[in-house]
């Protein structure tokens, strides 16, 4: 039996499995492009593929840190998109921060910079910086037994928010958080 693996934006290779084999196909759901980073976000937590909407995760009190990976095209509009969320499902602004990277904050990006006034001024912003070990909280230890240390707002929070972009660094390496 043949079977098509199609990968990355346009290629694809031919398999031959004997008789018998089972083979699932796990394609993404096709998601049309947008440059409207803010309606994308806002749709991607309000009707995520494959789980329930973000609001569902939250109830009023839960501490959120949302998390921003370093140099992400549009972080503060969405950014705005997923605190107004949050703050719509029942939690807080005071009980929101948003956790940046010490390369963003030299850049003087303030990832809050797109909400209103009157949500900017309660949503707190940290800067990560793994050298400064009062802000670290132990997670756990690998294998070999090393520690595993994080942000002390990723420890405390209820709920995670992570906010990254894939980019592709060869022509099939990806990642991103």
């Amino acid at each position: 039996m043949t079977t098509t693996l199609h990968y990355g934006l346009d290629s694809r290779l031919a398999l031959d499995f004997p008789p018998g084999v089972l083979v699932e196909h796990c394609a993404a759901p096709a998601v049309p492009a947008t440059h409207d980073s803010v309606t994308a976000a806002r749709q991607a937590l309000e009707q995520p593929v494959g789980f329930p909407p973000l609001a569902e995760a939250i109830v009023p009190g839960d501490h959120v840190t949302i998390a921003v990976e370093a140099a992400v095209p549009e972080a503060d509009a969405i950014v705005a998109a997923v605190v107004q969320c949050i703050e719509r499902a029942g939690a807080n602004a005071e009980d929101v921060t948003v956790l940046r990277t010490h390369s963003d904050t030299e850049a003087g990006a303030d990832p809050r910079r797109l909400l209103p006034p009157e949500l900017r001024d309660r949503v707190k912003l940290e800067t990560h910086d793994p050298n400064l070990r009062d802000q670290l909280g132990y997670l756990a230890n690998t294998q070999g037994g090393r520690p595993i240390y994080l942000h002390r707002a990723l420890c405390d929070a209820d709920l995670v928010v992570l906010v990254g972009c894939m980019r592709s660094r060869e022509a099939l390496a990806y990642h991103g958080i």
